[in-house]
């Protein structure tokens, strides 16, 4: 049966590559980008709040502080795996692609 719940509180790195109106990429504010989404999500999951995030969570690591984060709160985890072909909405470099491509983990 597919959820059909609407999730009003989405946060995701990229959010904060958003300047003026555009995103912009900047290598060096991923650490903030990150910081900044794992406490914007906690945040708003200590409220009590269905919330979604949707990073690119190549390796299990990554998506650790999230999982605990909604474990220690009693919250339910759905993870979504998109495997099909996306649209680059932020011009990736193709070969930033086959790298987080290979370090996968399933």
């Amino acid at each position: 049966m597919k959820d059909t719940r609407v999730v009003a509180n989405h946060y995701e790195a990229d959010m904060y590559m958003r300047f003026n109106g555009g995103y912009r990429f900047e290598r060096q504010l991923l650490p903030a980008a990150h910081e900044w989404c794992q406490k914007a999500t906690m945040e708003s999951l200590g409220r009590g709040n269905d919330t979604a995030v949707s990073n690119t969570f190549c390796q299990r690591w990554e998506m650790k502080p999230y999982l605990e984060g909604a474990a220690k709160g009693g919250h339910e985890v759905v993870i979504l795996h998109a495997k099909g072909g996306w649209n680059n909405v932020h011009d990736v470099p193709l070969d930033t692609i086959e790298r987080m491509k290979a370090r996968w983990e399933e």
